[in-house]
């Protein structure tokens, strides 16, 4: 009974392949060719007589010799023909048959190298991610070069090689392990390695690899650069990243919400091609976002910039929002350009803010404070800014309104409503 099956498997089996390779089963291309060939010949043969007219009709002559030899060659011949065309048919059913091999043996060649390729590829990822898991910094170490090597080497892996480191700079790392340094604020890396046990210290230069590697990869400086990985999103969402370093990288979706940077953190020249969150993250350090240049919208809501900020010639070519944001050291936009809507509701400035130079299309800076002094001299508004709500210091001769605006009888705190005097 299972002999019975295999047969009718391996028939079917072969009428798929037939199917598959345009063929008909070797008697019916047979018989169609020698119906054709008949056909061909009797068809022939009447349009032939019908063209010189047909003989009349006569009492037949018995065949001389002559006559019989020809007729046996005639039909020799017409044997010979057939065969001819038999050969014909097999060598071309052998050949398209072979040439179908060929090309099934190369797939199948290519889906082994494939399939061979993968699970390689699946070892060294496991392996890896398994690494980044041991309790010794080495370790941890090879395992990020090893993902670094095989995103390099395999570009389709790469969004998932990206995704796990960035996911290790998410997992917790000062707040478990030194809880004092989130209280007291560390502005370098070399006071955080004084703060840190020698299991910390060797952390930090895992962490500080890993966003190594993320910034040797995303540096773009234009053309060709076989190092550079276009097209990657960066979710460090809630990350704490020591002296993080981006700048002059290229980087088409960023994702920087709670992040805390501490130490210095850099994007100068930074290009975010898309989308660039910074909600409530902490800025510890002096933030540079010094000619970047941000594509689509931007969201810094509620962010902290303890040590200052510099967006000096950036670029927001989308709306961008500064909305509930603390600069608790210098703001620098300085010929920054806003061709869009750019907002600092609830904006706290405890000290300079500069404006000079920079290109707004419409500002609004509902209810911001201004605790130190506000310089917009040479700012160019497209629309009349918003000023609505507006406190600044009083009495400071260092404050360069826009036209039309100044500060009215300072409040027992200092501070003094913008008005209009227009």
């Amino acid at each position: 009974m299972s002999n019975e099956r295999e047969s009718s498997a391996e028939r079917l089996d072969t009428k798929r392949g037939y199917r598959a390779l345009g063929l008909w089963p070797m008697w019916y291309a047979l018989a169609a060719c020698l119906l054709t060939a008949i056909s061909l010949i009797v068809t022939a043969w009447l349009l032939f007589n019908w063209l010189i007219g047909s003989p009349p009709k006569a009492s037949p002559k018995p065949l001389d010799i002559t006559t019989q030899l020809e007729l046996a060659k005639l039909a020799f011949a017409t044997v010979a023909g057939l065969g001819a065309l038999v050969a014909l048919v097999t060598a071309y059913r052998k050949q398209r048959i072979d040439e179908a091999a060929q090309i099934l043996a190369r797939q199948m060649a290519r889906d082994t190298t494939h399939d061979a390729t993968e699970r390689r590829i699946t070892d060294l990822f496991s392996n890896s991610v398994e690494q980044l898991g041991h309790e010794q910094a080495a370790v941890r170490l090879g395992g990020l070069y090893s993902l670094e090597r095989l995103a390099q080497d395999n570009p389709a892996h790469r969004d998932t090689v990206v995704s796990v480191m960035c996911a290790y700079l998410r997992m917790p790392f000062l707040t478990q392990n030194t809880p004092g340094v989130a209280r007291r604020g560390v502005t370098y890396p070399l006071e955080l390695l004084d703060a840190l046990d020698r299991a910390g210290q060797q952390e930090l230069q895992v962490r500080l690899t890993a966003q190594s590697i993320l910034r040797t990869h995303l540096f773009y400086s234009g053309g060709s650069q076989p190092n550079y990985w276009p097209r990657i999103y960066l979710d460090l969402s809630g990350a704490e990243l020591i002296h993080f370093e981006l700048s002059e990288c290229r980087v088409q979706i960023v994702n920087f919400e709670g992040a805390r940077f501490i130490g210095g953190a850099s994007f100068r020249k930074a290009e975010f091609t898309k989308i660039a969150t910074f909600i409530g993250s902490d800025f510890q350090g002096v933030a540079d976002f010094r000619g970047a240049r941000l594509s689509h919208a931007a969201n810094f809501d509620d962010s902290i910039f303890r040590g200052g900020a510099d967006f000096t010639a950036a670029t927001f070519s989308r709306m961008v929002t500064f909305n509930g944001v603390t600069f608790g050291n210098d703001a620098h936009f300085t010929k920054a350009n806003f061709p869009d809507l750019v907002t600092f509701r609830s904006a706290r400035f405890a000290a300079a803010a500069y404006f000079n130079e920079a290109a707004i299309q419409e500002c609004r800076f509902q209810d911001s404070e201004f605790h130190g002094f506000a310089v917009f001299d040479s700012a160019q508004f497209s629309l009349r800014p918003d000023f609505a709500g507006v406190s600044a210091s009083h009495p400071n001769e260092h404050h360069r309104w826009p036209d039309g605006w100044r500060t009215d009888s300072p409040g027992s705190d200092g501070m003094a409503p913008l008005v209009s005097w227009e």
